[in-house]
């Protein structure tokens, strides 16, 4: 009896030290994803936007050109945020598998 409780105790903290936080990891993860793919829609919707201004309305291109350069930093600045969270959450999760 007592042997039973004490496999169950086991299992329940192996449980929240290893397989919950991983849970929480990958949900995370997710969110982070579709965050990107937002992101990712708005810039083609973007691209749509600037082609029809430089070719339909016959804006001039240089202001077309700035808003493509200012999508550009954006860009490039959320992927580099994406890709430190991508090694943090590699390195909980290497630190979950050790414990």
């Amino acid at each position: 009896m007592v042997a039973v409780v004490m496999m169950i105790l086991r299992q329940t903290v192996h449980m929240m030290i290893h397989i919950l936080p991983m849970t929480t990891l990958i949900v995370i993860h997710h969110i982070q994803v579709v965050r990107l793919m937002m992101i990712l829609i708005v810039t083609i919707v973007h691209r749509i936007v600037v082609v029809h201004l430089a070719v339909v309305r016959q804006v001039p291109l240089n202001i077309t050109v700035m808003l493509v350069d200012v999508q550009k930093k954006v860009r490039k600045r959320l992927l580099a945020y994406l890709g430190q969270q991508s090694i943090i959450v590699r390195n909980t999760m290497m630190r979950c598998k050790v414990l």
